[in-house]
């Protein structure tokens, strides 16, 4: 009995995807760099996601791009970014709390075979913010902010 629960919950979380509605997600590329002054200054773009980026050890910030972008269930999308990288979303659904569920690398781009810096899974819950952090760029980092409407 306790074995067909468990078959049950396993199916049913693979197939989770296949129904799950589409996923508006915003994606934002921000520089983060260290410079001599300790006063953090944020560019006009930056402010409404200051609380994502406020704990990080830079002190200015300045938003590259600001996307708007639909994801498909179990379909990969690739973004371009900036600093030669290139982001690959995998979104597979939402999970009973309400979280949609990404798989996200991101890629050296132009490199061959393809050199993965990121791997990772984010839970992404509905009106908040993810980050993704460490990638290098000349100045400093580029600082990768998701969020969900």
């Amino acid at each position: 009995m306790v074995s067909s629960v468990v078959l049950c919950v396993l199916l049913s979380s693979l197939c989770a995807g296949k129904d799950a509605p589409d996923l508006s997600l915003r994606l934002r590329e921000v520089e983060a760099v260290k410079e001599d002054s300790s006063e953090k200054t944020y560019d006009r773009d930056c402010s409404t996601i200051k609380d994502a980026l406020d704990d990080l050890p830079f002190n200015r910030f300045s938003m590259l791009s600001d996307k708007k972008l639909t994801l498909t269930a179990d379909k990969e999308s690739r973004v371009p970014l900036a600093a030669a990288y290139v982001l690959s979303l995998n979104y597979e659904g939402v999970d009973e709390s309400g979280r949609a569920r990404l798989q996200v690398g991101v890629e050296l781009a132009g490199s061959a075979p393809a050199k993965k810096v990121v791997e990772t899974v984010l839970l992404l819950a509905p009106n908040k913010k993810a980050r993704i952090c460490g990638l290098r760029q000349d100045k400093g980092e580029l600082v990768l902010v998701f969020s969900t409407p």
